[in-house]
C-alpha cells in the first residue's frame, strides 16, 4: 500500500519550475526517496508528463555506481534530453557523487530542466545547503510519519496504535515489522550504525563511548528537565567517563546532532517535541582523556528541556 504524504507532496508541487534545485532532506530512513520516486513520480505521470521526460538516478544502488562519476552522469542526462521539451531530473543520495555541488549547480544552466534531489548524511546538512548551491536551492524537510499517516490502512484500535506509535516512533520501515523484538533491533542498529556514524565522521570524534553516553543521558531524561551538571555527574559516577564537552549556541552548526537526538527521542516518545533542548539547536564536541569541565552558555536558566508529556493528539 502507498502511504499518502500529501503535505510533502504539495510542497514539491508548489516548487515546480521555480528555477531552483529542490532539495529533500531529513533523517535517514524517514521516507525521502519514497516521496520523490513513488509519490512525486506518480504525480508527474498523472499530470501527463511522458515517462521518457523523467530522468531518474538512484546513486546509492550498486548497479548505478558508474554514475557517481560526474562526467558519466552529465553525459547520461545530456543523452536523455535530446530536445527543448520540459524534463524532470530526480537524483537520489547525491552526496555519493564526487563534486556533487558543482554538478548540480551546472544543471541549473539547463533551461528546460526541473531538478529534484535527496541527500542525507554528515556531508549534506540542512545548514549548509544554501551555501552549497549558492542560494539557488529550495529545501523540503521531511519527517517520519505523523500519527495520522501511521494509522493509514490499520485496523487496530486508536489506543493500540497510539501506544505503538509513541513507543517505537514513525519511521516507515517499522510498519512492516510485526514484533517488538524486530522494531527494537531495527531502531538500535539504525541509531548505532547510521546516526552515530554520521556524527563521528563529520566531527572526527575520537571518544565514541563518550558520545554514546551523553546521548543516552539526554534520552533518559525525556519528559523532565535536566541540566549540564547532572549529565556530567551521571557520566562520571555511572559510566566512569571523564570528558570535557562544550555546548555551542547556534542554529546553523548544530543541526546534525539535533537530528540524531530527534531520531532517538522519536523512536521512544513521539514525533513532535514542544521544545528542543532549551529551545535551540546545539552541537556537542567531545575531547578525549580530559577531566569533567563544562564550558557552556546554554540558556539563562542553565536547563535543558528534552521532551514533552505524552498525550493522544486530537
Amino acid at each position: 500500500m502507498n502511504i499518502e504524504r500529501n503535505i510533502y507532496l504539495d510542497r514539491l508541487v508548489h516548487r515546480m519550475h521555480n528555477g531552483m534545485i529542490k532539495v529533500i532532506t531529513g533523517i535517514r530512513r524517514c521516507g525521502k526517496s519514497y516521496l520523490l520516486f513513488k509519490l512525486f513520480y506518480r504525480y508527474l505521470l498523472e499530470q501527463g508528463v511522458p515517462e521518457e521526460n523523467i530522468i531518474v538516478m538512484e546513486l546509492d544502488r550498486w548497479k548505478n555506481r558508474e554514475y557517481r562519476n560526474p562526467e558519466v552522469l552529465l553525459d547520461y542526462i545530456d543523452s536523455h534530453m535530446p530536445d527543448d521539451k520540459q524534463y524532470y531530473i530526480l537524483l537520489d543520495e547525491v552526496q555519493m557523487m564526487e563534486n556533487f555541488e558543482e554538478v548540480l549547480n551546472s544543471l541549473l544552466h539547463y533551461p528546460n530542466a526541473d531538478i529534484y534531489v535527496t541527500g542525507s548524511n554528515s556531508k549534506f546538512l540542512s545548514s549548509e545547503i544554501n551555501t552549497i548551491f549558492r542560494g539557488r536551492s529550495d529545501e523540503v524537510s521531511v519527517l517520519p510519519f505523523t500519527f495520522r499517516e501511521f494509522c493509514q490502512d490499520r485496523q487496530e484500535s486508536v489506543n493500540d496504535l497510539w501506544k505503538e506509535y509513541y513507543t517505537y516512533g514513525g519511521l516507515p520501515a517499522l510498519r512492516k515489522m510485526p514484533t517488538a523484538e524486530q522494531k527494537t533491533t531495527y531502531l538500535q542498529k539504525l541509531w548505532k550504525k547510521t546516526y552515530l556514524d554520521d556524527v563521528v565522521e563529520r566531527h572526527n570524534v575520537e571518544n565514541r563511548e563518550a558520545l554514546e553516553a551523553i546521548a543516552d543521558a539526554l534520552c533518559s531524561s525525556i519528559g523532565s528537565l535536566t541540566n549540564t551538571t547532572r549529565i556530567t555527574n551521571t557520566l562520571g559516577s555511572v559510566r566512569k567517563i571523564k570528558i570535557t564537552f562544550i555546548v555551542f549556541l547556534t542554529v546553523q552548526q548544530g543541526l546534525l546532532y539535533v537530528d540524531v537526538i530527534y531520531a532517538v527521542i522519536m523512536s521512544y516518545h513521539r514525533e513532535f517535541l514542544t521544545s528542543i533542548i532549551a529551545g535551540i539547536k546545539i552541537e556537542l564536541y567531545f575531547i578525549k582523556n580530559r577531566t569533567c569541565n563544562l564550558h557552556t552558555c546554554i540558556s539563562r536558566t542553565g536547563r535543558m528541556n528534552t521532551g514533552s508529556s505524552q498525550h493522544i493528539p486530537r
